[in-house]
């Protein structure tokens, strides 16, 4: 797996910076998120044998990479001593302010987003000319859509 070599080396040359340790392990964390957000998302939409069985394969690998992850006694210290530093209270209050700007801009597009999902939902219209397309709808859904013709 291409993160436990990252994963190793960020230990190897653990730097008390926020640059060369926190960026890069946000980075590992970031990918392992989006990865497996998206392996998560394709299963909810589309859940086949196929795709459980290899989720089934991967998984192990995943939970082991994320117990490295939760258990790396270098990576561990090093964020300890920069919480520890002196700068921490300069830094968290820089962090504070920037996650705050960025948690309301994030705040209005999710907003923006949801109604955009939903204007987009009421507009849908699908217009079915032949019989066979609702093969296996349940009668009551078919009862529905009889009635708003």
């Amino acid at each position: 797996m291409l993160q436990d070599s990252d994963l190793m080396e960020l230990e190897k040359n653990v730097e008390l910076s926020w640059l060369k340790l926190v960026e890069p392990f946000d980075k590992m964390m970031d990918q392992l998120v989006v990865v497996w957000g998206a392996i998560n998302h394709l299963k909810s939409v589309k859940d086949t044998p196929e795709l459980r069985s290899s989720i089934e394969e991967i998984q192990p690998e995943k939970v082991e990479f994320d117990l490295k992850l939760g258990q790396s006694k270098p990576i561990y210290n090093a964020y300890k001593a920069i919480r520890e530093s002196p700068d921490w209270a300069t830094l968290r209050r820089n962090l504070s302010s920037g996650f705050h700007d960025f948690f309301l801009e994030l705040t209005k597009l999710t907003r923006k987003f949801e109604e955009n999902v939903l204007d987009a939902t009421k507009k849908f219209e699908k217009l079915i000319t032949d019989k066979k397309e609702t093969e296996g709808l349940p009668a009551t859904s078919l009862g529905l859509v009889a009635q708003t013709v």
